[in-house]
């Protein structure tokens, strides 16, 4: 097996690389193996709604649900989104001081069977012949000999399939106003994102720094617009 453009492993036909010396072999599987997980880019769908304005130097402050409170998972991903929100002017505050307050959700599912089809490298005929030969000459006569060598050339010749578990992802932020009321006396919704990525990856902590990345690319970004963000892991 390798791994061809666009990230997709192919399966070599072990019947038609019999010419092919096992180093390489050995050398392509290695390479498979250690670029798999990392060459597969993360892809997210991110809508924005927002009416922010002015943002730096505007107060926020983390406002974990009761069940978030003592969860450290929570606490690592707010942190992480407080940071990038800095970067952007905004500074964090204490709850009762801030002017913004930030509420956070996330989840993975429990994953789908997935199977897609996985192209077959194989021979595919011969790309090239060279011949090489000398004659001979003797007292008896002359005779001429020769080898001939083929350098074979190599495609597509089938199909496999491959089954996989894919998971969806989401990050959900919203950011209200605690200095403004909506009609129902509420603090008024300033900034609602969402993230969304699915992929192979069970480990929802492998993929949330990009998720956080995406939804702050460009912060608070262009209202109603939904995008794809695409990254490679670092």
């Amino acid at each position: 097996m390798a791994l061809g453009p666009w990230g997709v492993c192919y399966i070599f036909s072990t019947g038609e690389i019999s010419q092919m010396k096992v180093f390489q072999i050995a050398s392509v599987a290695l390479a498979c193996s250690l670029l798999a997980a990392c060459s597969t880019p993360i892809r997210s769908q991110v809508s924005v709604f927002h009416e922010l304005e002015n943002i730096k130097g505007r107060t926020f402050a983390l406002a974990p649900r009761n069940e978030q409170k003592n969860d450290l998972e929570y606490k690592t991903y707010a942190q992480e989104l407080a940071s990038g929100l800095m970067r952007y002017g905004m500074e964090q505050a204490s709850a009762d001081k801030a002017q913004y307050a930030v509420l956070v959700r996330y989840g993975i599912d429990k994953g789908r069977t997935q199977v897609s089809s996985v192209p077959i490298v194989g021979q595919t005929g011969i790309a090239s012949s060279h011949t090489y030969g000398q004659v001979n000459r003797s007292a008896k006569g002359s005779n001429f000999s020769s080898t001939t060598y083929n350098t074979p050339s190599y495609g597509v010749i089938g199909s496999t399939t491959r089954t996989d578990t894919v998971y969806a992802r989401f990050l959900q932020v919203e950011i209200l106003d605690n200095k403004a009321k909506d009609s129902e006396g509420r603090p008024l919704r300033l900034y609602q994102g969402e993230v969304k990525s699915r992929g192979t990856e069970e480990q929802l902590s492998a993929v949330m720094p990009y998720m956080i990345e995406a939804l702050l690319q460009d912060f608070p970004g262009k209202s109603g617009q939904p995008r794809t963000v695409e990254q490679t892991r670092h």
